[in-house]
């Protein structure tokens, strides 16, 4: 789950920058690589300073991630000219913070960042895009495939926890697999330009659909996901 938020954070502010430099009047391939360049300089640098703490420590794995998600959306830009791919997440409240908030989060701001039990990341294949031209499917539907965990409250294992009534509470951490439609708010018809910044900002925000969900726990079908 860390390493799925390493990968979208670093392909989100590619993306998110690359357009600011192209609506200032940068040529969009050079945008991409500025983009890029920047998404992975800002999350090197974070890198860097986890290498002096001595709580963190300096991670191969993150630096793989954040390399990945920048070099997700320069890949397509360069291939494509558009993203047909993209990342995304989305988030509900879970019962787990209550038991670990210091963790976990004790706001619903904070909860949103650091409880992963409510997160899922997904990848979001725009369906027209990879079919041939002249095709009825809307620009803007996508096919989503998620991922996501439950059971979680600690970094690699759960401590004990216990209740209301002191009686040891004890967590089974499993997967979660998400399949779901979906909405890119890029690829809707609009001269708004004010509709087109808020649409390109939120973008990397999942719309809540109908979604089936897989795990070693269930199966489950939810008229709409958060």
């Amino acid at each position: 789950m860390d390493k799925l938020g390493h990968m979208l954070t670093a392909y989100t502010i590619s993306r998110l920058t690359a357009a600011l430099y192209t609506w200032s009047g940068i040529e969009r391939s050079k945008s991409t690589v500025y983009g890029s360049a920047l998404a992975m300089a800002y999350q090197t640098n974070i890198e860097i300073f986890d290498g002096f703490s001595s709580a963190w420590g300096f991670s191969i794995g993150d630096m793989v991630a954040n390399t990945a998600g920048a070099s997700m959306y320069g890949f397509e830009e360069g291939a494509w000219g558009e993203q047909r791919v993209s990342m995304k997440i989305s988030f509900h409240p879970s019962m787990y913070a209550q038991y670990r908030p210091d963790e976990l989060g004790s706001t619903d701001l904070e909860r949103s960042i650091k409880d992963y039990n409510g997160q899922t990341y997904w990848v979001c294949f725009a369906i027209a895009s990879f079919l041939p031209k002249g095709n009825r499917v809307p620009q803007w539907l996508c096919l989503d495939f998620g991922y996501g965990g439950e059971g979680m409250i600690g970094g690699t294992q759960n401590p004990v926890v216990y209740n209301s009534s002191g009686e040891e509470i004890c967590f089974d951490r499993y997967r979660q697999v998400y399949c779901s439609l979906d909405i890119d708010l890029t690829r809707i018809p609009t001269n708004s330009g004010a509709l087109k910044a808020v649409f390109g900002t939120i973008s990397f925000i999942k719309i809540p659909m109908p979604t089936v969900e897989f795990s070693q726990k269930k199966f489950h079908f939810h008229l709409l996901y958060f």
